[in-house]
């Protein structure tokens, strides 16, 4: 009797089609959030705003250097910031 009634679900299991087991997944892991969000407001706070450093950086930088609409500034000669740091003159 036991197995007829796994081996039954298992039947109606593979009936589901792929787009509602996704969506039922994609439910789960909302309402997990939904949940996380009211218990820790504070860590959730804290996971989209790292999110966000790592999100930036990532995006934003490639794009701006992808740019290049300013010539690049050759650096000055070591001498010179040597000599500026110590304050000694050449």
């Amino acid at each position: 009797m036991q197995i007829e009634e796994h081996s039954s679900r298992l039947q109606r299991r593979r009936r589901r089609s792929g787009g509602a087991e996704a969506e039922a997944a994609a439910m789960g892991v909302m309402e997990k959030l939904k949940v996380f969000v009211v218990k820790e407001p504070v860590v959730a706070a804290s996971c989209l705003i790292a999110g966000f450093g790592l999100f930036l950086p990532a995006v934003v930088r490639p794009i701006l250097d992808s740019w290049e609409t300013a010539e690049k500034v050759p650096p000055p000669p070591l001498n010179d910031v040597v000599a500026g740091v110590t304050g000694k003159k050449k």
